[in-house]
């Protein structure tokens, strides 16, 4: 086993634990709660931490889990304007075009490209 197999094991079993879904397909939609957030670190040369804080408004995106096929799918779209660091001058410069261009892309999306059941407890989600 490389490596890498063994690190993803090992986060596999980290996360083992809970009741599994019930048989069946499952949708479950996650809405804009005000008191929810979302951390974030980019990956990049300068790093700049912060969270995500939700309006309370409509819903940010759904998962689907086909539990008897292993199988799922899911989205989720957060307005580049929610995005906050605690810091006003970064959250400026965050939203300059060197950065996320928020004038141009008001919101950052993810799709998942594969959703998939690799222990009762434990999905992966791979997507862009």
């Amino acid at each position: 086993m490389s490596a890498g197999e063994e690190d993803k094991k090992a986060a596999i079993e980290a996360l083992e634990g809970g009741n599994p879904l019930p048989e069946g397909t499952h949708t479950f939609e996650f809405p804009d709660i005000a008191k929810q957030s979302i951390s974030f670190i980019p990956d990049a040369e300068e790093r700049i931490a912060g969270v995500i804080a939700f309006s309370g408004e409509g819903a940010i995106g759904s998962v689907t889990f086909d539990v008897d096929g292993g199988t799922g799918s899911g989205e989720f779209t957060v307005p580049v304007k929610h995005m906050k660091t605690g810091h006003d001058g970064r959250d400026k410069k965050m939203g300059n075009p060197e950065w996320l261009d928020a004038a141009n892309h008001s919101d950052i999306s993810f799709k998942a490209t594969a959703i998939t059941k690799v222990s009762p407890t434990v999905w992966e989600v791979t997507g862009d």
